[in-house]
C-alpha cells in the first residue's frame, strides 16, 4: 500500500475491513467459484461445504448453511475463491491489496466511489 499510496496517479485510498466475512460468506456462489477457478479443490470443498454445518451450543443443535467453520484448514482457502472475481472486476478501477478478509485499494478518486 505505501508504493501505491506514493504513486502520483493515486487520488485517494480506501480501506475495507469486512465484518464477520468468514461466517456471511454465500456458500454456493463460492462453491460454485471454487469449480471454475480450481477444480482441483472442488471436491474437498464441495464434500464440506455442501450441507448445513452442525453447530452444538449448550445442549443444543443449530445449524450454519453459509460461511466457513472456524478451524478448518481449507477456510481461508474457501473465502479466497469467492472474492476473486470481486478482485478480478475490480482489477481495472484500482490497484488492491487484500489480506484475509481486510482489503485496501488506491487510484482514481471517481473509481474508488464507483
Amino acid at each position: 500500500m505505501r508504493a501505491i499510496f506514493r504513486d502520483p496517479s493515486t487520488e485517494a485510498i480506501l480501506f475495507v475491513d469486512a465484518s464477520n466475512a468468514f461466517n456471511l460468506l454465500n456458500r454456493h456462489a463460492a462453491l460454485l467459484n471454487t469449480h471454475s477457478l480450481c477444480p482441483s479443490l472442488a471436491i474437498a470443498l464441495t464434500n464440506t461445504y455442501r450441507s448445513d454445518s452442525s453447530l452444538f451450543i449448550e445442549g443444543e443443535t443449530l445449524f450454519a448453511s453459509e460461511g466457513t467453520t472456524q478451524g478448518d484448514h481449507l477456510a481461508m482457502v474457501m473465502y479466497t475463491l469467492a472474492v476473486v472475481p470481486l478482485i478480478r472486476q475490480l482489477n481495472d478501477l484500482a490497484q488492491q491489496v487484500w489480506f484475509a478478509d481486510d482489503a485496501s485499494a488506491g487510484g482514481c478518486l471517481n473509481d474508488l466511489v464507483a
